[in-house]
């Protein structure tokens, strides 16, 4: 709807060209979904194969295939938007789109319902303005894309609650394709739209076994499996050919009860809010909210929350009535969301039992906040009955005003300033950088940090590595392919050793340069730089603000893989301290007991041996365990060298290595108190034939 495209254009400052240019955000998940649109328009996207982004991961295309993916639907509408328009215009248009497709649907399924359609519009236009779609953005953008959402509710209400539908007939089909689109979006929405499908089945099943209602409702279940399997299909069948790859999505109990629903959050106004009162007190009670999640998200604003206070009284006036009035379909549905969603919900008992991946049950706040307008447009349609046009048309108007001012939030000049400034910048930076390495070549970035859905080290913030691939066209990155593949090992292996060895492997391998983000180290990078610096490898760009730097290095031929057969892949695990690095050391300043998990083919076989230099701070005994038998003891003296060479047989090919010091760690030095034992030094496990 035209209301709908203009208040989310004003509100975002998309009256420009210019601004249509550049993101909402610019930061953080932003970056991921922007280069999800750029790799669609550089082609690495096919509708349900498997995904290979051939500008990242370098020297291999980056594999994006061990993360579910989301509807591909709408990533193809997407692909065709940014090959017309660009990368940055078509996430704008998309982000635009995504709310008015809410609204236009969420109109059609209520005129269905034979709503007043001045009601039906309040409504549509209020549910394509959530405050969580706003909130969503960019950074979560096919979390805003709802427009299956109410032809989902539709169809399940039809199935609980009409006469006769067959599969066959309109309506039959309006469900089964309204289950499709469901099941080709966001696995949170097919998660709760099928307890709510499976609710409404149990209810006809006991209430008169109406058998094509019945059939029709399991054909939906089917289809809305099926579209979500038919999605995944490239995915499924990469891990059934390399294996299940189960890093690249990570989850923890903790997480569900930190991204569950609390019910303050349904009512608490945004900080972003229009009305400065509400927005202090948003303030307030972010600055004292001790839970961190996804705070403001689930905000309902005063029309939804006013239709579920009506609803309550309804509930309540019928009890004390004792009419004998059924409930209504949409509490019980409200209520159901809650009893699912909340702290100590049933999401939250389920991770317990370890089924953790949709850890973010706040996100049904949209069904309630869906349901509170449904009800909201259905009883001010009765009302409407005998009220004039012009009483209906001004109450209409009144609400819908208020509606907007509530849940749209405010401008944040600042922010979009910031953002500008920072892709202006970025823009020059890699425009020069690409122009210096003639257009083509692979860079490596430092430091190396896992993808996706990894804390980076320091100061950086998420998918900060993958801001260069935005600007470019032809350069190639070491960043961006999913976590916990056994090819991508290489990277925390050369990193972790020796600086000369690093840049000698790089150049073998045929990369062009190093990027080095200073952000990611607690000194800047000015060890790894300096180490750099006696090898005659001098920064010969920077970013305007001085925080990216580039490191051109000569490379020895085409890129290339590395040698996947060298080394085993070192996790550390506790103890470990900071590190620091010469020209021909890396260097691990360690705790008393420090521990690791090293994985490798035939560990378990004697194939590897490990080799390191320790560096003690004093007189003492080390001792090294392997899956806890002791495989080296000696006595160190202070602070001198000791290589060790240790034959490695692990009673897996995942074993624990131990490094257990005897005297209590002391300072570093006066100037940097940090406790520690000794060093470690050029840590490696490496295959004993040498290959």
């Amino acid at each position: 709807m035209f209301l709908i495209a203009l208040v989310w254009a004003y509100s975002r400052d998309r009256t420009t060209p210019a601004h249509w240019n550049l993101p909402l955000t610019y930061s953080g998940d932003s970056l991921l979904q922007l280069s999800e649109i750029k790799a669609s328009e550089e082609g690495d996207y096919s509708f349900m194969g498997p995904l290979g982004v051939s500008r990242l991961g370098a020297p291999y295309d980056a594999n994006w295939n061990d993360y579910p993916m989301q509807d591909r639907l709408v990533r193809t509408m997407i692909q065709w938007l940014a090959f017309a328009l660009g990368t940055f215009p078509a996430s704008n248009l998309a982000m635009m789109l995504a709310h008015v497709t809410a609204g236009v649907s969420f109109y059609l399924c209520s005129r269905y319902l034979r709503h007043r359609w001045e009601w039906a519009f309040v409504g549509a236009v209020l549910f394509g303005l959530s405050y969580f779609q706003f909130w969503r953005g960019i950074h979560h953008m096919l979390l805003s894309w709802t427009y299956a959402l109410p032809m989902g509710l539709l169809s399940i209400w039809m199935i609980g609650g009409s006469n006769v539908i067959r599969w066959k007939d309109k309506r039959g089909a309006f469900v089964l394709i309204s289950s499709a689109l469901v099941g080709f979006g966001n696995p949170y929405y097919i998660g709760m739209y099928l307890q709510l499908l499976g609710l409404a089945w149990l209810y006809r099943l006991f209430k008169d076994r109406q058998k094509e209602n019945l059939v029709l409702g399991a054909l939906a279940t089917g289809v809305t499996i099926g579209a979500f399997l038919l999605m995944n299909a490239g995915v499924f069948a990469f891990k059934a050919k390399n294996g299940a790859g189960t890093e690249a999505v990570v989850r923890h109990y903790y997480q569900a009860e930190q991204f569950a629903l609390k019910p303050m959050d349904l009512l608490m106004p945004p900080s972003t809010h229009q009305v400065a009162p509400l927005r202090k007190l948003g303030e307030m009670y972010a600055s004292t909210n001790k839970v961190e999640g996804e705070l403001f998200s689930p905000y309902l604003g005063w029309v939804a929350l006013a239709s579920l206070g009506w609803m309550v009284f309804e509930l309540f006036q019928r009890r004390f009535r004792r009419s004998g009035m059924k409930v209504p379909t949409h509490a019980l549905q409200v209520w159901w969301v809650l009893v699912y969603s909340v702290v100590g919900g049933l999401n939250t008992m389920m991770a317990l039992g370890g089924m953790q991946l949709l850890r973010a049950s706040n996100r049904m706040s949209l069904f309630i906040f869906m349901i509170a307008l449904f009800f909201c447009a259905s009883k001010m349609s009765v009302w409407s009955r005998e009220k004039s046009r012009k009483q209906v048309m001004t109450s209409a108007m009144v609400i819908l005003l208020i509606g907007i001012i509530d849940q749209v939030p405010r401008k944040q000049p600042e922010a979009a300033e910031h953002a500008a400034a920072m892709m202006a910048m970025d823009e020059e930076f890699y425009t020069a950088v690409e122009e210096a390495l003639g257009g083509d070549g692979a860079l490596f970035q430092l430091p190396v940090v896992g993808f996706p859905e990894t804390r980076p080290p320091h100061l950086m913030t998420d998918y900060e590595h993958l801001r260069p691939y935005l600007h470019t066209s032809g350069l190639r990155f070491s960043f961006g392919s999913h976590k916990g593949r056994e090819r991508d090992f290489w990277q925390e292996s050369i990193t972790r050793g020796a600086p000369n060895i690093m840049v000698a492997e790089l150049e073998t391998m045929g990369f062009k340069g190093i990027l080095l983000n200073r952000r990611g180290y607690s000194d800047g990078g000015q060890t790894v730089l300096n180490a750099l610096a006696v090898l005659g490898k001098q920064p010969v760009g920077s970013s305007r603000d001085g925080n990216i730097l580039f490191i051109p290095l000569v490379p020895r031929g085409e890129l290339k893989a590395p040698n996947m057969t060298k080394d085993a892949r070192i996790l550390m695990a506790e103890g470990w301290g900071f590190w620091t690095c010469r020209p021909d050391r890396g260097i691990y300043w360690v705790d008393q007991h420090v521990t690791a998990n090293v994985i490798g083919k035939g560990l378990s076989t004697g194939e590897f041996e490990l080799s390191c230099l320790l560096l003690s701070r004093h007189e003492q005994t080390i001792e090294i365990r392997l899956d806890g038998e002791k495989i080296f003891s000696r006595i160190l003296p202070q602070e001198v060298e000791i290589p060790v060479t240790i034959p490695l047989m692990g009673q897996t090919d995942d074993a624990e290595l131990s490094f257990l010091w005897e005297e209590e760690p002391t300072p570093y030095s006066e100037s940097f108190p940090e406790l520690t034992s000794g060093a470690i030094m050029n840590l490696r496990v490496v295959r004993k034939d040498g290959l």
